[in-house]
């Protein structure tokens, strides 16, 4: 897991340190740098634990750089937990790596390496079996988007099981994840259709007919025999299906997750919040939020909501935990979480919340 997150010069943050817990959330305005956030900490891990490939697209999976461009600060990201700390720093033309084990106290340091290199990929040259590099074991970004849930996947052959996925961070291939879900134990499938059935009481099953001879699509058997086709289905089910399938997935270190309350009846917000709290504890993946809905943050603890904001376009983020913000303790004692952050926020820059010394 990790504990803290530190990050300079990455897009709108220029000098952000976070402390973070098993399941944490990132509350504040629009464009205050709650995606960025989390875009940073899915980066340091692929930085870590697995490559970047350059095609003629760009790199994939993603271009970590930010635009880094001539002349500008380094980039620079940190991760620690509890077996010690790693950090990147990146230029325009180069990476540079850091890693210290807690225990020893030896640090490790890589030579920088050119991002365009004869190979063409750029992955992590410290050692794998490090410790601090094995509690960093991938992340997942998930941006659940109601079309890509919709689209239907194809078949996945016994040796996709083990590294069952989504095929991007909307969520396309739904079809395929639950048809590998069954395919790889049935037992966890009825589990999953018995879950969705508590919160949809007319769901009798869940259908995976063939779209083609190559692919599978979705479709929902209610309980007087109508069958729903994914057009039909509602945003909210389809983003609950989606993440109900999430403790099923190929295991990884973090789930960094952008507003989950997206298309949810109110009440489906908590039970959603509940479920991945659950998750999280049961597969000890560290789940990471941003969101803007006060009933997220209700299902929270004080410790594990962190408010950002960005004064202005030319100010960077700047980030502090909402037990700290002003005259918290008194507020809390009135308030929920999420009706005390809605109380001061603004839709703006949420300044109330923050304690003048920071100013």
């Amino acid at each position: 897991m990790i504990t803290k997150f530190t990050v300079e010069n990455y897009g709108c943050l220029k000098d952000v340190e976070v402390e973070l817990t098993p399941v944490h959330a990132f509350i504040g305005p629009n464009d205050s740098g709650k995606s960025t956030l989390l875009h940073a900490v899915r980066s340091v891990i692929q930085f870590a634990t697995s490559r970047f490939v350059q095609t003629d697209r760009g790199w994939l999976p993603f271009d970590p750089r930010m635009d880094v461009r001539d002349g500008e600060p380094k980039r620079l990201l940190g991760a620690h937990a509890s077996a010690g700390w790693y950090a990147v720093e990146t230029t325009k033309d180069a990476t540079e790596e850091r890693c210290q084990d807690k225990d020893s106290g030896e640090e490790q340091v890589a030579s920088p390496r050119p991002w365009n290199n004869p190979c063409r990929f750029l992955e992590s040259s410290l050692e794998r079996l490090h410790p601090v590099l094995a509690s960093l074991s991938g992340a997942r970004l998930i941006r659940f988007d109601a079309d890509a849930l919709r689209r239907p996947s194809g078949l996945i052959t016994p040796a996709q099981l083990d590294s069952l996925g989504f095929l991007n961070d909307r969520g396309e291939g739904l079809p395929s994840v639950l048809y590998g879900i069954r395919e790889k134990d049935h037992e966890s499938f009825t589990a999953l259709v018995e879950s969705m059935r508590g919160f949809f009481p007319t769901l009798k099953t869940i259908r995976l007919p063939a779209a083609s001879a190559s692919a599978l699509t979705l479709e929902l058997e209610l309980s007087d025999g109508t069958r729903v086709p994914p057009e039909h289905m509602s945003e909210g089910l389809l983003r609950f299906l989606a993440l109900a399938t999430l403790r099923f997935l190929s295991p990884c270190s973090v789930v960094l997750i952008e507003e989950p309350e997206n298309g949810l009846h109110p009440a489906r917000i908590a039970e959603a919040m509940q479920g991945l709290r659950a998750f999280a504890s049961a597969s000890n993946t560290q789940v990471l939020i941003a969101t803007h809905s006060p009933l997220v943050i209700d299902e929270l603890t004080a410790d594990e909501v962190t408010v950002l904001t960005r004064p202005s376009v030319g100010v960077g983020t700047r980030a502090i935990p909402i037990k700290n913000t002003h005259n918290f303790e008194k507020r809390a004692g009135v308030y929920k979480l999420g009706e005390l952050w809605l109380a001061y926020c603004d839709g703006n820059q949420e300044e109330p919340l923050f304690d003048a010394r920071l100013r």
